[in-house]
């Protein structure tokens, strides 16, 4: 188990100012926070090297990334065995890592950010809005974009369905959209799946981001379990601040989309 990364904790030989800024430091392990800035996503320091080595070792490897912000992983993803990241995981860190690489936890996360594939293209958002493919050579902004992610189980969703439609101007008034979808956990072992909602409205008043979550849930499945999920959308969801500079629910077709990792995705799509 190698690990990889950066990190936040203060140098307190240095000299902050009153919001916390790093005007000088002594030492240059803290590559992350205010005052922090840094060109390029690259793993600081030597550890790509040391990656590189362990794997001409020819034994498995696993990589920790502990960081604060996102790195360039390409290289990580290629030599490593397995990745996982864990970000700055606290004091009880180590006890939530060990438990899962031995298997006695089946509860992961989806990223809250999209790891970008260069220094040079961002931002690179999940809810950006409709823009050209942009770069001639760079294929994808984002291998592992906003709400990626695996655990030890199969999860099959299926049935993803509308139980309860409504106009835009009864959503407005308080009426609640109801969906549901079935998931079905393939393997022999529990798991805590993540099951997240995305919308896009393909109309309106304003141009509307290409996906927006509107809600997630953590389900725990018993091996072989499957299990109705539900979930709603009201107005909270749905209305967008438009033209008239005022928030309101626009009547608009829009694809709703339903599952455990954004790569992998079912919809339907509705007139609201």
């Amino acid at each position: 188990m190698l690990c990889l990364g950066g990190s936040s904790a203060r140098d307190f030989s240095g000299v902050y100012n009153e919001k916390g800024q790093a005007i000088a430091a002594k030492n240059n392990f803290m590559d992350c926070g205010e005052g922090r800035d840094v060109c390029s996503l690259r793993l600081p320091g030597s550890q790509l090297e040391l990656l590189r080595l362990l794997k001409k070792a020819g034994k498995p490897v696993i990589s920790l990334l502990i960081q604060g912000r996102t790195y360039l992983i390409d290289e990580v993803m290629a030599l490593s065995d397995a990745v996982i990241i864990v970000w700055y995981p606290g004091q009880e860190g180590p006890r939530a890592v060990a438990d899962t690489l031995f298997g006695k936890l089946n509860c992961f996360g989806r990223l809250p950010v999209s790891v970008p594939n260069s220094s040079s293209a961002l931002p690179v958002c999940y809810n950006r809005r409709p823009m050209p493919n942009g770069y001639i050579d760079l294929n994808s902004l984002s291998d592992y974009p906003f709400g990626s992610g695996v655990n030890y189980s199969k999860v099959k969703y299926s049935g993803f369905k509308a139980d309860e439609t409504h106009t835009a101007e009864e959503i407005a008034n308080g009426a609640k959209m109801k969906l549901s979808v079935y998931a079905e956990n393939q393997s022999d072992i529990e798991v805590n799946e993540v099951v997240m909602l995305f919308i896009h409205a393909k109309s309106g008043s304003i141009l509307r981001r290409v996906m927006e979550l509107k809600g997630f849930k953590r389900v725990k499945l018993a091996a072989g379990q499957r299990k109705k999920i539900y979930f709603e959308l009201s107005a909270e969801e749905l209305q967008i601040f438009g033209t008239e500079n005022r928030f309101t629910v626009e009547s608009a077709e829009t694809e709703i989309f339903a599952g455990g990792n954004i790569k992998d995705l079912l919809s339907l799509t509705l007139k609201i």
